[in-house]
């Protein structure tokens, strides 16, 4: 069908686990719940004891008060009371002193209003362009594109940013770069850049602002593709939540391009939620193929289709709850299989949910290298971890740049596409690049973290 463009798919999945039960829905707020229990039996004091001079013992009539616990729906309990009343009966006989005994039982019922203790309750704002039907085209040959919305205060905005173009032209790169900014000034946070270097002409990026101001806004992705000539093509898709947490949201993210053998279902392969009650949101595009309808994986529901490329944006919100655990958003190219393109997923954790433990330190996790002058190298890997070694996810990222005398680094294996830096992406817990000296040294490399300041350093050996 002619030119087609880098398309674009986002899935979202929930799972919860735990002590809560999970809601979901659209626009829906905070989770209470009600229950009822009753108590069997209750005591109450009664008076023991007789009239010295006539020997007849007294005896009290016995009211019991009950007790109850209520599980509330999601989760929580409360406690009610109720009371109940009993008749005491003993004997009273004697002569010159006398004791009187009684008994009494008595039944209440209880009524118990309880919060849902895991807060699992979060729900799709809106979705932006938000088209389901017809042959819509959201991606533009231009190096920026913008999408408008009201945002609403306190919110956790998605934004999804794509790239790539077909005819055979070479779209995308490894070391291609997406931007964000809007007009309220949210700041975002990156998940890792995943690009198909089989076509290249698909790569995507997802991005997220916890905690929004709320108000008109504007959204701009902006792209570069250095070393390309042309202008590139751009998309961008947002999606806004309520119900997440406003800080170190994030679990768990992942991202993969196609297999070499073509398939018309696109993944961005298992990840393992840890959170008891995870949002998860999944993304893909292909600008290999000609325009094509998405059709979502069982489960999940289209919220928006940009068939030009082809792309679209589903989610699970209102399909019930899963344990947390594996999770692949799904995603079906209709009428068509392919190899050229790339997906992501993310996984935000609910406003109740506890936060993870995160990173503190980052360690090279590849050992030193000896290399000729001019000589790619193997992959150097970058890993964050707490401080007791233990890898550990960032749920924010972590920039670096990279540094090191007579040193070029590079985000391909081939040494073909130079970088000046990595990060590690939020939801993940490791970063890879290569490098080649042009001196005959021993060099060491300069992990320099942008927001914190920190240094990590590994020396190398070039002959």
């Amino acid at each position: 069908m002619g030119r087609s463009c880098g398309g674009f798919f986002i899935a979202v999945a929930s799972a919860c686990g735990g002590i809560a039960a999970c809601t979901f829905g659209i626009n829906t707020d905070g989770l209470t719940g009600g229950g009822d229990a009753s108590v069997a039996d209750a005591s109450h004091p009664v008076e023991s004891g007789a009239d010295a001079r006539t020997g007849t013992g007294k005896v009290d009539a016995s009211s019991g008060t009950g007790t109850g616990t209520g599980t509330g729906s999601g989760g929580g309990t409360g406690t009610g009371t109720g009371t109940g009343s009993g008749s005491g009966t003993g004997p009273a006989t004697g002569t010159g002193t006398g004791t009187g005994e009684g008994t009494g039982t008595g039944t209440g019922t209880g009524v118990g209003t309880g919060t849902g203790g895991g807060g699992c309750t979060f729900a799709l704002r809106q979705a932006v362009p938000g088209g389901t039907t017809g042959q819509n085209q959201y991606e533009e040959q231009s190096a920026t594109t913008s999408q408008s919305l009201t945002d609403t205060a306190g919110d956790l905005l998605v934004v999804i940013a794509y790239g790539g173009q077909s005819l055979g032209v070479v779209s995308t790169t490894p070391n291609m770069t997406f931007t964000v900014n809007d007009e309220l000034g949210n700041k975002y946070y990156a998940g890792g850049l995943y690009e198909n270097s089989r076509s290249s002409q698909a790569a995507i990026q997802i991005f997220y602002a916890p905690n929004i101001a709320g108000g008109a806004n504007k959204v701009t992705v902006t792209s570069t593709t250095p070393g390309l000539s042309g202008t590139p093509w751009t998309g961008v898709f947002l999606q806004e939540y309520s119900g997440l947490a406003t800080i170190d949201v994030v679990d768990v993210s992942s991202g993969q391009m196609a297999p070499a053998a073509s398939t018309d279902m696109a993944t961005p392969g298992n990840m393992t939620t840890s959170s008891p009650c995870d949002l998860v949101v999944g993304a893909f595009t292909d600008g290999n193929i000609s325009p094509s309808f998405v059709t979502p994986g069982a489960g999940w529901t289209l919220r928006s289709l940009d068939w030009w490329d082809p792309g679209a944006a589903v989610d699970n919100v209102g399909a019930g709850s899963v344990v947390p655990g594996v999770v692949d958003a799904v995603m079906v190219i209709e009428e068509q299989a392919d190899n050229g393109w790339v997906a992501a997923q993310m996984a935000f954790r609910a406003a109740a949910a506890p936060a993870l433990a995160q990173p503190t330190q980052v360690v090279f996790t590849t050992s030193p290298q000896t290399l000729s002058t001019g000589a790619c190298s193997a992959v150097t890997t970058l890993t964050s971890e707490l401080a007791d070694a233990t890898v550990a996810r960032t749920a924010t990222g972590i920039a670096m740049t990279l540094s090191g005398p007579s040193l070029q680094f590079f985000a391909d294996s081939a040494c073909a596409f130079p970088i000046t830096g990595v990060a590690i992406g939020a939801g993940t817990s490791s970063a890879s690049f290569y490098w080649k000296a042009t001196v005959a040294e021993s060099p060491s490399i300069t992990a320099h973290q942008t927001v914190t300041g920190a240094n990590t350093t590994q020396q190398e050996t070039v002959n």
